[in-house]
């Protein structure tokens, strides 16, 4: 508990974890809590890094069944001061679908600019967030991807010229294409990656996993 409370480093940190999970006699809510403001980052093997109390919260919270502790822990997150934003963005698979949340979310959204929650407010559907949903240009397709609103289509097709290669651009502009309107737009992704000398298989094969209705 000493080593994980104080300044070493994340891996000897994260070891220490490893031998409290273990313990029966550690109170591990108690001591999340005691760390929530931590933000140290464990870099895993895909060289992505992710907050130590993220994987903490995860450990303790494994039990879905627990709903309540899930419950008391995301709250005492999001009452603590100062936020942990690292931690709150990794927690999102786990954060209730609440009203509460929500406007908390979209707080934070606007005063962090904090990409990794946007599929968190997509999942509403609040036809009033899909503004600021476009406002963050690229980091936004998973979040359009959850919300699939065709008021999304002149915006994709806006970012064709210089999109079409990605391929989270091209997965996006497929899972919309059961909208009466996509053809459209669909159709100039398919011109921009042939005027690009681009390979359209990849896009293809988005479009027929989505089992889109496009010759």
């Amino acid at each position: 508990m000493y080593i994980y409370k104080s300044e070493f480093k994340p891996r000897i940190k994260n070891e220490a974890l490893q031998e409290i999970y273990k313990r029966k006699n550690i109170n591990k809510v108690k001591l999340f809590k005691e760390t929530v403001h931590q933000t140290d980052q464990l870099e895993g093997l895909s060289l992505e890094s992710y907050p130590l109390q993220s994987i903490f919260f995860d450990e303790i919270t494994d039990d879905k069944r627990n709903i309540n502790l899930i419950k008391d822990l995301t709250a005492y997150i999001f009452n603590s001061k100062p936020l942990n934003i690292p931690l709150i963005e990794n927690i999102t698979h786990k954060i209730p679908k609440n009203q509460w949340y929500y406007n908390k979310v979209k707080e934070i959204l606007f005063e962090y600019k904090s990409k990794y929650l946007l599929e968190y407010l997509a999942g509403f559907r609040n036809s009033d967030d899909i503004e600021l949903i476009k406002s963050y240009g690229k980091d936004s397709y998973f979040a359009i991807q959850k919300f699939s609103s065709v008021e999304f289509l002149p915006f994709l097709e806006s970012m064709a010229e210089k999109e079409s290669s990605d391929y989270e651009y091209l997965s996006t502009v497929a899972k919309l294409c059961h909208h009466q309107k996509s053809g459209h737009l669909i159709n100039t992704v398919f011109n921009v990656l042939k005027n690009s000398n681009y390979d359209t298989d990849l896009f293809k094969s988005y479009l027929y996993n989505n089992k889109c209705p496009i010759q």
